[in-house]
C-alpha cells in the first residue's frame, strides 16, 4: 500500500512571474518588474510519479516567492515537463535550486 521511496528528477516550466530584474543595490536603483518564464530541475524522494511532481512544484513555488513582485507562488502556473526516476546523479545534485529565467515574447 504505501511503497518504498524512489528517487526522481522532476524538470519544470512556468510563466507570468513578475520579477524584478536589472536593478544594482550598490548603486539604488530599482531596475524594472518584467514578466518571466523559467525553466528549472528538482530532486526529490517520492513513492510515485505524482507525489514526486506535486513535491518539486512545492519546493518552486516556495523558492520563487522570494523572487515575485507582489504576486503569489501559488497564482503561478507550475507544469512538470518531464519526470525522471532513479537518477544517477541524485546525491550530487537533489534537491536542487535557482532557475533559468526567460523574457516572455508578446505575440
Amino acid at each position: 500500500m504505501f511503497g518504498r521511496k524512489r528517487r526522481y528528477r522532476v524538470m519544470l516550466e512556468g510563466e507570468g512571474c513578475s520579477i524584478r530584474v536589472g536593478g544594482d543595490e550598490s548603486d539604488g536603483t530599482d531596475g524594472e518588474v518584467t514578466s518571466l518564464g523559467f525553466v528549472t530541475t528538482r530532486f526529490v524522494e517520492a513513492r510515485s510519479n505524482e507525489q514526486a511532481a506535486a513535491k518539486a512544484s512545492e519546493l518552486v513555488r516556495e523558492e520563487l516567492q522570494a523572487l515575485l513582485v507582489d504576486q503569489q507562488a501559488d497564482d503561478i502556473a507550475v507544469e512538470v515537463s518531464e519526470i525522471e526516476e532513479d537518477p544517477g546523479d541524485y546525491e550530487e545534485r537533489a534537491p536542487g535550486s535557482g532557475f533559468t529565467f526567460y523574457r516572455e515574447t508578446v505575440q
